[in-house]
């Protein structure tokens, strides 16, 4: 919304590998937060950040109890990508202001928190966590926000020119179903990675993300082997968060990943080589959320029922595994926590995979 993405922030499979090596991570083009002025002054600062674009309304008696909302938005070539978090408020964009800026870009709106209720013309739709929602800016319309936080990926016209209708038939709906989905989480893995590029890398996702766009707004033999490699690095995201979600499960396998993602065993197979194959991601996860515990002073569970929580049912076979990830035993790491001596950083063996290469990821993501 200021005017101009459920994933681990920690998964290295997004970290930049692009040819040019620019890893220097650039600031958002636009930044602010009404946490820099007064109470009496903040929905005063939020109106004036979004003056111009839309007019901003909210029901209380008075300013003086302050308003919480922030902004950032980092440019991607001539695509941009917005974030925002803001408590409710109403957002209006009329004739006049579509008159006086003359913009008509398109808006993929992403959900993190809240709801958002959406109203142009006869048309009204809830934009929640569920799936995105097109808008653009040459229409008017009326939206009103519970406190919620979100992403919003604004595309120029002239760069999807062939889609113009396609898109336009899309607008002031939820795109619900498996492509909505998976453009829903590439827009949140944007987020997670833009912060980390450079300014170079991030003007390289500008056709990435095009072909992802189009590939889901209007499916098509072509449109989907274009953006293949992104499809691709969504499905491995999507995998890892079944992973990470399912590590006490002792049939967590390739069987079961391959059911619940839709992918064949020899492409999950080639996605997972990078890390090792399938089986060694996941005894890492395991490794990692059962040191990530041991860490923990405050977790009092005995180090044979943290390893049974993390699927590690062979507790003598665990001390093995963890002794050659970690340089300690289970019980060593907990000693070191008590005593509070300093412990060994868990190792991820899983960092740094090159998926796809430079020209299936421009910027590396």
């Amino acid at each position: 919304m200021p005017r101009d993405t459920g994933f681990d922030q920690g998964d290295d499979a997004w970290a930049a590998q692009t040819s040019g090596g620019g890893t220097t991570a650039t600031a958002p083009t636009l930044a602010f937060s009404t946490a820099s002025e007064p109470a009496a002054r903040q929905f005063a600062f939020w109106q004036h950040c979004n003056h111009g674009l839309v007019d901003v309304a909210r029901d209380v008696e008075s300013d003086d109890q302050g308003f919480t909302a922030a902004g950032s938005l980092w440019r991607l070539g001539g695509l941009a990508l917005s974030s925002g978090a803001a408590e409710a408020c109403r957002y209006r964009r009329a004739a006049s202001h579509i008159r006086r800026d003359s913009l008509d870009h398109w808006v993929v709106s992403v959900i993190r928190r809240g709801t958002r209720s959406l109203r142009s013309d006869d048309k009204v739709v809830i934009n929640d966590p569920g799936a995105p929602v097109i808008t653009s800016f040459d229409r008017p319309y009326e939206t009103m926000r519970d406190d919620s936080a979100w992403l919003q990926l604004y595309i120029p016209r002239d760069t999807l020119p062939a889609l113009g209708q396609a898109i336009d038939l899309m607008r002031f709906r939820r795109l619900d179903g498996a492509m909505g989905a998976l453009l829903q989480d590439y827009i949140l893995l944007l987020a997670a990675r833009t912060p980390r590029l450079s300014a170079a890398e991030a003007a390289r996702l500008a056709d990435a993300t095009g072909n992802m766009v189009a590939a889901c707004i209007q499916p098509s033999a072509e449109l989907l082997q274009q953006a293949a490699p992104q499809i691709e690095l969504v499905q491995l995201a999507q995998i890892k968060r079944l992973i990470r979600h399912n590590l006490g499960s002792a049939m967590l396998g390739p069987d079961r990943l391959c059911r619940q993602a839709g992918v064949s065993r020899s492409k999950l197979y080639r996605m997972f080589e990078p890390f090792g194959g399938v089986a060694r991601f996941i005894q890492s996860e395991r490794l990692a959320r059962a040191h990530a515990a041991l860490s923990d002073p405050d977790d009092i569970r005995s180090i044979g029922r943290i390893a049974e929580d993390v699927g590690l049912f062979d507790l003598s076979s665990f001390g093995r595994m963890f002794r050659a990830s970690f340089g300690c035993s289970p019980r060593e790491l907990r000693l070191t926590v008590a005593t509070g001596t300093a412990r060994p950083a868990p190792a991820r063996q899983n960092a740094l995979p090159h998926v796809g290469g430079p020209q299936a990821m421009p910027c590396g993501l």
